[in-house]
C-alpha cells in the first residue's frame, strides 16, 4: 500500500476516533456533556500541539523515518489499555442479577 492511501485510512481512523470518544465520555457523564467534549478537544489540541513540537525538536537530531516508525509504537501501546477499558467499562455496565450469577 503506498504512503498516500496509508494516511488516507489512517485519517479515516482518526476521523472516527474522536467523535466516539466524545459520545463515550457524554454518556458516562449525562448531563456534563459540554464540559466533557470541552475537556476532550483540549486534551486533543494539547497532545496535537506538544506533540508537534516534539516532533520539531527531535526533527534535528533523527530522520524522519526513524521518527515515524517510533511514532507507531504509540497506537501499539494504546491497544491493551483500549482493550482493558472496554472489557472494564462492560463489567461495569452490567446488571446486578447477571454478576450474581456468573
Amino acid at each position: 500500500m503506498n504512503g498516500i492511501a496509508t494516511f488516507t485510512l489512517a485519517g479515516l481512523a482518526a476521523s472516527a476516533f474522536f467523535p466516539l470518544t466524545v459520545a463515550t465520555g457524554s454518556e458516562c457523564y449525562f448531563g456534563k456533556t459540554g464540559l466533557v467534549a470541552s475537556l476532550l478537544t483540549a486534551a486533543l489540541m494539547g497532545g496535537v500541539g506538544a506533540g508537534s513540537f516534539a516532533l520539531g525538536a527531535l526533527r534535528g537530531a533523527l530522520p524522519f523515518d526513524t521518527l515515524y516508525r517510533g511514532s507507531a509504537l504509540y497506537p501499539a501501546m494504546a491497544a491493551p489499555l483500549a482493550l482493558a477499558t472496554t472489557l472494564a467499562m462492560r463489567r461495569a455496565l452490567r446488571p446486578k442479577e447477571e454478576l450474581r450469577n456468573a
